[in-house]
């Protein structure tokens, strides 16, 4: 467990100029890319546009709070991640998002009650190491529990890298996987250029594949999410 938080890449923030990525929500597919900043521990923003045209929307994710900017009806949405939840089906809060995006899930597990070593039940499947979680919710540290759920995380035997995290509920047929993939040298680490995230909840499932052509590590390069004076600001709640 230590070696594989040992090779976890080291970073202020992450800029990507440009991804490309698909998103499936049970049988409807959009195409579509735009750019990301992630500020470590702070907050994620992005942009989505079609392939080859202009920014349609934009996302800001912090600590407790999601907003989301409509271009095309000038207008903002601000709530909580339970506004994610009714349009993605998947539950999530910021420490999910950000460990999902900076390839660091099994860390946050290895926190508080979870540091031990002895919380997890040890595998080898499909030449991966596993680590299996039975005793907290998903993700310590302020994330959501339920004991009811199941964390399975696969460890890259050569380079000790996360390879995949599962996340699954049987009581309420809940479940996320995370597969990473394309690894890359990127500051004093590898680190993956395709995320492909598959949840369900029940009946609704929710499909995403991102790519990146390049990454900067602690760039100059920032997002920000700035309020037009034009835009009305809706609260969901």
């Amino acid at each position: 467990m230590e070696l594989a938080e040992n090779v976890y890449l080291d970073y202020n923030n992450l800029y990507i100029k440009k991804y490309n990525a698909v998103v499936i929500i049970n049988n409807s597919r959009k195409t579509f890319s735009g750019s990301m900043f992630l500020q470590k521990d702070s907050q994620l923003v992005i942009t989505v546009a079609p392939l080859l045209g202009i920014e349609l929307f934009r996302a800001k994710f912090d600590k407790d709070t999601v907003f989301l900017l409509d271009r095309t009806k000038k207008d903002i949405y601000k709530g909580s991640y339970k506004l994610i939840e009714n349009l993605l089906y998947l539950q999530l809060n910021f420490n999910i998002v950000e460990s999902i995006f900076s390839n660091r899930m099994f860390i946050v597990n290895s926190v508080g009650e979870n540091h031990s070593i002895n919380k997890f039940k040890h595998s080898v499947i499909d030449n991966h190491y596993v680590f299996t979680n039975t005793r907290s919710g998903w993700f310590g540290g302020g994330g959501l529990r339920n004991s009811s759920l199941i964390q399975a995380f696969y460890i890259e035997p050569v380079t000790f890298k996360l390879g995949q995290s599962v996340v699954s509920d049987s009581k309420s047929n809940y479940g996320v996987e995370v597969f990473y993939s394309d690894m890359r040298s990127l500051g004093n680490s590898l680190f993956p250029h395709s995320i492909n995230i598959k949840g369900h909840n029940g009946t609704q499932k929710f499909e995403a594949t991102f790519t990146f052509p390049s990454i900067e590590v602690n760039s100059k390069n920032s997002l920000r999410m700035n309020i037009p004076d034009n835009y009305s600001v809706k609260e969901i709640k």
